[in-house]
């Protein structure tokens, strides 16, 4: 019962900016921004783990993280005094207006800083993110990403539509994850209005809605090259930011034109050489890298041996060692994006059955909808997967007459 509460994490020691710096590993599967956020202050320098300690706990994890909040925010408690005085008073007179304003500064960030210290137990299973598509640090505000900006670290994330795509980039501006899963919801229930009523025609604005599924589902990984074009625009060569994906916290490095994921898994404790997975594009293609981002290959291996008499048996195990890493990696990589497409999946064949039973009580026996419904054309650009939603409806019964058209 007591490692749930306080789970223990490996640290596992690299070279890192010619320092040795202890990271953490996770050792489940899952979501947790908060071994993301304490492997950027570790690479930065601005906590540290004592270089004998093997493992560390959650607990001790959120000490050190508080310890830095406070002391990077120091400000908020330098005159308690007078913030005191002042919540006591507030028609004293007595002070500037400048001592005014850095009383409410220092007041709203004390009640920041007592938010984010409430809500870092909470970060070891995740945190609300709610992305948006035209921005790598577009984010709905919530409680979890103001923790981010306390310690003073970017959230990024790469699942961006190209500007190109003019109609799409206009439909998704502004819009997060969770509004156009809404706005899908509300489009449907009015197509399957019209369609059973045997009035109306489908809108543009509708058909446009249909467009915006047909993007979620060509990136299944949450990563395009669109994403990755614009993280490497927004981030400074050398910044350490935290990258969300799939519902996972990594840590990011944007390092001479390149970004490099920190591999925190536990897997990999024992692969001294393994240690950032370099992203080549957004369809999985990595590449593992060392502590000198040189990329680990035999040819490395090799080199690193040295000449001694056991090199053939040593360049042997490494070969080996080399072959398991990248096998773990790519299925890895693999299950993950299986999982996340099962998930959605299996999303959609919840909503449809739903769909389907609403109709089927909506929908009165004699009503008909013609056969020409369902090979009605649609815009080129539209085909495929736009017209699963109106053919579900159409399936559910088979009538004569309609006048359910696609504009």
């Amino acid at each position: 019962m007591a490692e749930e509460e306080d789970p223990i994490y490996v640290v596992k020691r690299v070279v890192y900016e010619s320092r040795h710096v202890g990271i953490c590993l996770q050792n489940e599967n899952g979501p947790c921004p908060l071994l993301a956020i304490s492997n950027v202050l570790l690479l930065r320098g601005s906590i540290q783990i004592h270089p004998d300690m093997a493992f560390v706990s959650t607990s001790y994890l959120i000490q050190l993280l508080t310890e830095y909040l406070f002391n990077t925010h120091r400000s908020a408690s330098q005159n308690p005094s007078k913030i005191h005085h002042q919540q006591n008073n507030p028609g004293d007179n007595s002070y500037s207006v400048e001592d005014s304003r850095e009383f409410n500064e220092a007041l709203n960030l004390q009640h920041t800083l007592a938010e984010v210290q409430s809500i870092l137990p909470n970060l070891r299973k995740g945190a609300d993110v709610n992305v948006k598509f035209t921005h790598p640090e577009a984010f709905e505000l919530t409680r979890e990403i103001s923790c981010f900006d306390a310690f003073r670290i970017r959230i990024v994330h790469g699942w961006l539509i190209d500007p190109d795509f003019k109609e799409m980039y206009e439909l998704l501006n502004g819009l997060s994850y969770n509004h156009l899963l809404d706005l899908f919801v509300a489009c449907n229930e009015r197509v399957m209005e019209k369609c059973s009523s045997g009035m109306g025609t489908i809108s543009a604005e509708e058909m446009k809605v249909e467009m915006a599924k047909l993007f979620l589902e060509s990136s299944p990984t949450q990563l395009t090259e669109e994403g990755l074009r614009m993280i490497k625009r927004v981030l400074i060569d050398g910044e350490l930011a935290v990258f969300f994906r799939n519902n996972h916290f990594g840590t990011m490095l944007y390092r001479d034109k390149h970004l490099f994921l920190l591999i925190s898994d536990v897997g990999y404790a024992e692969q001294e050489n393994v240690v950032w997975e370099k992203l080549v594009d957004c369809r999985g293609s990595s590449e593992l890298v060392n502590s000198d981002f040189i990329e680990y290959s035999t040819t490395t291996a090799s080199a690193a041996v040295g000449g001694h008499g056991s090199d053939s048996v040593k360049l042997e195990s490494t070969e080996d060692d080399l072959v398991l890493v990248r096998d773990l990696a790519r299925q890895e990589q693999v299950l993950e994006d299986e999982r996340m497409a099962i998930m959605l999946q299996e999303e959609e064949r919840k909503y449809l059955q739903q769909v389907r039973a609403e109709v089927k009580s909506k929908v009165p026996p004699q009503s008909a909808l013609s056969n020409t419904a369902r090979n009605a054309p649609l815009p080129s650009h539209a085909a495929g997967s736009s017209t699963r939603a109106i053919d579900s409806l159409v399936d559910t019964k088979k009538h004569d007459d309609s006048s359910c058209r696609i504009q």
